[in-house]
């Protein structure tokens, strides 16, 4: 079997990660394509406009068996159209967040209205999170015997667990800066934190609001050094130096059908991690130093994580590398959805 892999979004961005993830675990199963992607993020109507006609040329001139979409925008969705209805072919569109759940009003509407027509018609649809699922089938229409849960996995290759050594009052956020980030909070609890003690921060990833969390970071007198976008192995050689890892998701409605691909990662990698309890985080409480929302409970949480812990990151280390292994859930994937198919 051929399977050809789309990313609605560019090289910067968490949909591209997980394309990458998996079509590197499914290559032992199949011949996989994944198409190339804009390098960086543009404004959202002009990164469909210019990747919609390659998109649309790379399935026209395929021989691929399966063609898989990440995200259902118009740039992957009307060319998963084309292989279904006209090639004939098998198709799979993943949705792995409520995009238009980050805006309100005006933007909001328009991105449901380019995302939700089209999923249904598709072979299998994939979600993460069991609460996104529930919305997919009343807000998207879609046969519930169509969905597949794909969850967030990590790379074992890549996330395999440093040497045991870490520097010392070193904090540590890894993220595409979008939207999604999510950072400001915790540059604010980090704030806190600096008041009673000089930890350090570092922030591996970048995005379109890299110069802004770079603004406010000063502003609030944080020792942050961030690195921009690198590579996944170069990431994980910065985590490997964390103390405590962070991971906060603000109060709203897009974070309720969300998981967290670096608390996994942090996970794998047999670290502290402090993170609040909204959404799909509350599972993970039991191998985190859990907060709450509240950026001074946020904050002591991750004073009391600097000054030690109770070894709950080793349980939760065992969990990722078990259950949320890429290559394991590829063969899932494969066996179950693509071939059943």
């Amino acid at each position: 079997m051929k399977i050809m892999i789309l990313s609605s979004l560019s090289k910067d961005s968490g949909c591209w990660l997980r394309a990458g993830y998996l079509a590197k675990a499914l290559k032992p199963w199949a011949r996989v394509e994944l198409v190339e992607a804009l390098p960086k993020t543009l404004p959202s109507l002009l990164e469909v406009a210019l990747t919609f006609p390659y998109n649309l040329l790379k399935v026209l001139l395929s021989d691929a068996d399966f063609f898989i979409g990440m995200k259902p925008f118009p740039n992957v969705t009307i060319p998963l159209a084309v292989a279904k209805f006209i090639k004939r072919k098998k198709t799979a569109v993943d949705i792995d967040d409520l995009d238009y759940g980050f805006f309100s009003g005006w933007k909001a509407r328009t991105i449901a209205f380019a995302q939700k027509p089209l999923p249904r018609f598709f072979d299998v649809i994939t979600y993460h999170n069991d609460a996104l699922a529930e919305h997919i089938v009343s807000a998207f229409g879609v046969d519930r015997k169509k969905l597949y849960k794909l969850v967030q996995g990590i790379d074992r290759d890549t996330f395999s667990g440093g040497d045991g050594t870490c520097e010392k009052d070193l904090l540590f956020f890894m993220g595409n800066l979008n939207l999604g980030a999510d950072l400001a909070p915790i540059l604010s609890a980090v704030a806190i934190v600096r008041q009673k003690r000089p930890v350090n921060l570092t922030i591996v990833g970048g995005g379109p609001f890299e110069r802004g969390f770079k603004r406010l970071a000063a502003e609030l007198g944080i020792n942050a050094r961030f690195t921009g976008a690198v590579a996944k192995e170069v990431a994980a050689q910065e985590l490997a130096r964390a103390d405590v890892c962070l991971v906060y998701f603000a109060q709203k409605t897009a974070n309720l059908y969300r998981c967290s691909m670096k608390l996994n990662e942090y996970l794998a990698m047999g670290k502290k991690v402090v993170c609040n309890d909204f959404g799909e985080l509350k599972k993970f409480q039991e191998y985190v130093y859990g907060a709450s929302s509240d950026l001074d409970d946020f904050a002591a949480k991750i004073i009391a994580a600097l000054d030690g812990g109770d070894g709950r990151e080793i349980k939760g280390q065992a969990h990722v590398r078990q259950e949320l292994d890429w290559a394991a859930i590829g063969e899932r994937y494969f066996f179950d959805a693509l071939k059943a198919k």
